[in-house]
């Protein structure tokens, strides 16, 4: 690559390190480790065959149309904020900070900052909805409630648990009406309600598109390890890749919560010893080590002309000058880094899912002759 500046020298350096150079892990002890990169060529990835049904994702129904309609109404509504001393009613929204407990730890996953809701049956967890009602902004609530059936982690499904909630601020809304003429005059000039609406569904049929995309790749990757030989990741690089996930995610929420240390410690211990966790963070690392191997056998390269077009479309999305942005890649190493590891992950998940033959079968209408999927591609569902 060739930059005008020395700036964009140093940053093309940076990204030219990180191609030919493995992963490292910070250690708890101080130590730093690398990720181990398979030594064994890559296997034949145009063997690997998938198959993903679209009746693995909801079809795209009127009544989801209406959600989104209804989400657009509640959007472009009138709202108005509750502060002093002016207690919270059903039907209010609040935004939240919160955290589900069991014997005061931290279930991992339940951290969530700045979540909105509404004090009624549609929220998550309707009975934390119910018991807020009457607290008013700036409450810090214990509130005991037992988890459903639909809770992400089966061990804690129907299990009584203790909620954490720092309730930042609250609203009471009056939602547009979508057929009023205030409504439409919101809306681009020619576009009627049914216009709208047809918007609404290709909408969601794009997200279902990229639902059914998202299984295919799991199950291509899945695929992959099974046939790529990779050196055990040792399990320090998991206790590693674990701690900055849970910095990450939760971390940092517990802070600004302001739960106490020894609470952050338990829960960071947990997520530590949790097996789930560990099986999808080993995983993880493996599909990383995969993917440096594609590099680093030259099977996968990020072009001049490929970086170029990502550091441009990168630019005109965030609104900042190319000349701004390679002084900053720079400057800061670790943004150069990241950067570097999201166009690589990216380059190589494009190669192998180009290799592999994927399916989409279309049961949504089995009475309708299915036509011969292109390798790869997403039907028109």
């Amino acid at each position: 690559m060739a930059f005008t500046t020395n700036a964009g020298v140093a940053a093309e350096q940076i990204i030219r390190n990180r191609m030919t150079s493995a992963p490292v892990a910070r250690h708890a002890s101080g130590r730093s480790a690398a990720l181990v990169i398979p030594n064994a060529s890559p296997p034949d990835l145009t063997a690997i065959y998938v198959e993903v049904h679209t009746s693995e994702v909801a079809p795209v129904s009127e009544a989801a149309v209406d959600a989104r309609l209804r989400a657009l109404e509640h959007a472009r509504g009138t709202f108005s904020a509750i502060v002093g001393e002016r207690t919270l009613e059903p039907g209010h929204e609040v935004l939240v900070d919160f955290a589900l407990l069991d014997k005061e730890h931290v279930i991992p996953g339940t951290i969530g900052t700045d979540v909105e809701f509404r004090l009624d049956e549609t929220a998550l967890f309707p009975e934390l909805a119910a018991k807020l009602v009457g607290h008013r902004v700036g409450d810090h609530c214990l509130v005991d409630l037992t988890l459903g059936a639909d809770v992400g982690d089966q061990r804690y499904a129907f299990k009584k648990v203790r909620a954490s909630v720092q309730i930042k601020a609250a609203r009471e809304v009056l939602p547009a009406d979508a057929n009023s003429q205030a409504f439409r005059d919101t809306l681009e000039a020619g576009i009627s309600l049914d216009g709208l609406r047809e918007i609404l569904r290709q909408a969601l049929l794009a997200e279902r598109v990229a639902e059914l995309r998202a299984i295919a790749v799991d199950r291509v990757l899945d695929a992959m390890l099974e046939i790529m030989e990779v050196d055990e990741i040792p399990s320090t690089c998991v206790d590693e890749h674990i701690r900055q996930e849970w910095a990450r995610r939760e971390g940092s929420a517990m802070a600004r919560m302001g739960l106490p240390f020894p609470t952050q410690q338990a829960s960071l211990s947990n997520h530590l010893r949790d097996a789930e966790l560990r099986d999808r963070a080993e995983r993880h690392l493996e599909v990383v080590a995969a993917f440096r191997a594609l590099v680093a056998q030259g099977i996968v390269v990020l072009t001049e002309e490929r970086f170029k077009a990502e550091m441009e479309a990168f630019c005109q999305s965030n609104g900042v000058s190319l000349e701004a942005f390679r002084r900053d890649l720079a400057e800061n190493k670790k943004e150069a880094m990241q950067l570097a590891d999201a166009l690589l992950y990216r380059l190589s998940l494009e190669h192998i899912m180009n290799q592999a033959r994927v399916v989409f079968v279309d049961d949504d209408h089995e009475d309708r002759p299915r036509p011969e999927q292109p390798r790869a591609a997403v039907p028109q569902v």
